[in-house]
């Protein structure tokens, strides 16, 4: 039996976008929430606020969204849940609970201690990044079976994602006998 939920006053969601073109993903979150009956001006209401590709604006756009008191926030990547959840700490906000997607390790971000239970308000959806790093390179070997080298272009380090993209793509290149070289812009 499905809740009606319209009566209520609106909620309010934040929305933290670190990377502007996973901009998919935060219309798939509007989207599940609108399919459970929260539409956007009745009775919910989003603000969201992108770094555009900054990691260094991250604390400051979290810390004013955890200062407007929203009922949630939405991170599209584990670096902004990060934001999001070292703003509230440092608010004494623990109730705020936090849910984040395109995350990579939350373990190893500081987002959960461990998958069983995160030890916070923080949950979310991860991916593989090694499984699917390893995966691209073997579907490479596969089209040309005699593949020596492949390019990969990044453009900073210091983000942890990046970093840990390219951490497992020199992994799997090594694993395939594959030269991989890097180009930085």
């Amino acid at each position: 039996q499905r809740k009606e939920i319209n009566h209520i006053s609106p909620g309010k969601i934040a929305i933290i976008e670190y990377l502007p073109f996973l901009g998919a993903t935060t219309g798939g979150f509007k989207k599940g929430l609108d399919d459970l009956g929260y539409r956007e001006g009745i009775n919910v209401v989003f603000e969201v606020k992108s770094a555009n590709f900054i990691i260094e604006k991250l604390d400051a756009i979290a810390t004013d969204l955890v200062d407007k008191n929203p009922d949630l926030i939405f991170a599209n990547t584990g670096e902004a849940a990060l934001a999001a959840l070292n703003a509230i700490r440092r608010a004494g906000k623990n109730h705020i609970p936090i849910v984040y997607a395109n995350t990579f390790d939350p373990i190893g971000l500081g987002l959960a201690q461990s998958f069983k239970s995160p030890g916070n308000n923080a949950t979310g959806v991860i991916n593989d990044l090694p499984l699917l790093q390893g995966k691209r390179l073997e579907f490479m070997t596969r089209i040309n079976p005699g593949i020596k080298k492949v390019g990969i272009v990044f453009s900073r380090v210091g983000d942890p994602f990046q970093d840990a993209s390219l951490a497992a793509m020199r992994e799997s290149a090594a694993s395939f006998g594959l030269v991989l070289k890097e180009y930085k812009i």
